[in-house]
């Protein structure tokens, strides 16, 4: 790997990171202790410590997915369409802490996971079209 392939693989990184960054400006001070404890989850909600850790590998992967479909040629109509996805995948990621912590809207925070999902399942398609492993990828977020 040259190292403008390095410096293009942590850009991808970096980029798709921020966005998880982002996100996490959201929740105001105390939401943690003063509200979220307070909402019933369900049984299977991982302790609190798993999100960082499992987020932070997410978003990894989905740099690298986008690093990979990059080569195929940003001149090329699939792979813009591709990267855009990505960017409005993204956006969304960054936009439902927004919507759950801040605004502590679970209802709208439902519609924008499910719109998340989708995007995920759109860019998913698009990466394996243009080179199968960038869009396996993105097989443990939508897990």
């Amino acid at each position: 790997m040259s190292i403008r392939d390095m410096v293009r693989l942590v850009a991808a990184c970096a980029v798709s990171l921020s966005a998880g960054w982002v996100g996490s400006l959201a929740p105001a001070e105390g939401t943690f202790t003063s509200w979220y404890v307070t909402i019933e989850k369900p049984v299977f909600t991982p302790p609190g410590w798993v999100f960082g850790p499992v987020w932070a590998i997410l978003y990894i992967l989905m740099g690298i997915a986008a690093f990979l479909v990059g080569p195929r040629g940003l001149g090329a109509g699939s792979v813009r369409i591709a990267l855009v996805w990505l960017v409005v995948q993204l956006g969304r990621n960054a936009l439902w802490p927004v919507v759950f912590f801040a605004w502590r809207r679970i209802d709208l925070a439902l519609a924008v996971v499910i719109l998340l999902w989708l995007a995920v399942v759109v860019t998913a398609y698009y990466f394996h079209r243009l080179w199968r492993p960038a869009g396996l990828l993105l097989v443990p977020y939508l897990l």
